[in-house]
């Protein structure tokens, strides 16, 4: 954020990023909504070691994660 404040350019980020942007909060930059083909939710996906998969604790939080889509 801080270059394209600067004027070094521009950049592409998810809406997300742009939460509690101070730079965007004190008017040093804009958002511009790209629209299609932009517009579309992301996915994310759990990453673990392999055996750490097993243990009910890791378990039970895949399970929140999932059942709160």
């Amino acid at each position: 954020m801080r270059t394209v404040a600067e004027g070094l350019g521009v950049g592409i980020v998810s809406a997300l990023m742009l939460e509690n942007e101070p730079f965007l909060d004190n008017e040093l930059i804009e958002s511009v909504p790209l629209g299609k083909p932009f517009d579309y939710a992301v996915n994310f996906i759990v990453i673990a070691n392999k055996e750490k998969t097993k243990q009910q604790i890791v378990l039970e939080f895949i399970h929140y994660l999932k059942k709160n889509e």
